[in-house]
């Protein structure tokens, strides 16, 4: 990783924040498995640095991908539901009552949970 991507020693440097922190975590971690599921799950909640400010929400987004990522989905999506990195990258972060972004419901379920198509809006 280092030798195609030198910035991404250093946490906190754009493009590549955490990229090497978090390799060698994958390759070092006592809990494999539990490691593999944070990628998949993140994977799924996508979420980056390139929208998401500061990067410390995503690291702590993955956090919460190590912990309940193996448990039950429906706590896991509630948890992410209330994560600040996916409240901003879906926008929630600019519903307010002169302005409401009815988006961030319908979002979150037709990209992680029911599918596009399986609820209607009221």
């Amino acid at each position: 990783m280092m030798r195609f991507h030198p910035w991404a020693w250093r946490p906190g440097t754009l493009p590549g924040m955490g990229a090497a922190e978090w390799l060698h975590d994958l390759v070092n971690t006592k809990r494999p498995l539990e490691e593999k599921m944070a990628l998949f799950w993140h994977g799924i909640f996508a979420t980056g640095v390139s929208k998401v400010d500061p990067y410390d929400d995503v690291m702590d987004m993955i956090v919460k991908f190590r912990h309940k990522g193996m448990g039950d989905f429906r706590e896991l999506l509630l948890e992410m539901a209330k994560d600040p990195a996916m409240i901003y990258w879906l926008d929630n972060n600019d519903n307010h009552a002169d302005a409401v972004n009815e988006n961030w419901g319908p979002e979150l379920l037709e990209l992680f949970s029911m599918g596009v198509g399986k609820f209607h809006r009221r």
